[in-house]
C-alpha cells in the first residue's frame, strides 16, 4: 500500500468539505472542538482506568488516533483556506524547530524564541 503524503491527504479532505459560508471561522471553531475531543477521550483514560497513561489498550490508544484524524482533517482544510499547502506547513514548522533546537531554545514559550 503507497502512503499517502500530507498534500494528498490535504486534496482528499478538501473534497469532503461542504460548507458555503464562514469557512475559516468555521474550520477554527472546529479544530477547537476536534481538539476537545481529543482531550476529553485522554481525561477518560485518566477518570476511568487504573492502568498508567502510558499503559492505555490499543482500543483505547485508536480511538484517541481518529480523534486525531479529525484534527488533522481540520488542520490540513484549514490550511488549504490560508492559501498554504500542508507540506509547506510541515517544512516551516520543522524548520522553526529546528532553529529553536541549533540556538538552545526548544524548551521555553513564545513564538519569537
Amino acid at each position: 500500500m503507497n502512503k499517502l503524503t500530507l498534500d494528498e491527504y490535504q486534496a482528499a479532505a478538501e473534497r469532503t468539505f461542504i460548507v458555503e459560508q464562514d469557512k475559516i471561522p468555521y474550520l477554527l471553531y472546529g479544530l477547537a472542538s476536534e481538539t476537545g475531543e481529543v482531550l476529553g477521550k485522554a481525561k477518560r483514560v485518566i477518570r476511568d482506568t487504573v492502568v498508567p497513561f502510558d499503559d492505555m489498550s490499543y482500543e483505547t490508544r485508536k480511538e484517541i488516533a481518529m480523534e486525531l484524524g479529525d484534527v488533522l482533517w481540520y488542520v490540513a482544510t484549514l490550511a488549504g483556506h490560508l492559501q498554504f499547502d500542508l507540506s509547506r506547513v510541515a517544512e516551516m514548522n520543522t524548520a522553526k524547530l529546528d532553529r529553536r533546537m541549533q540556538a538552545d531554545l526548544i524548551t521555553g514559550s513564545g513564538d519569537n524564541r
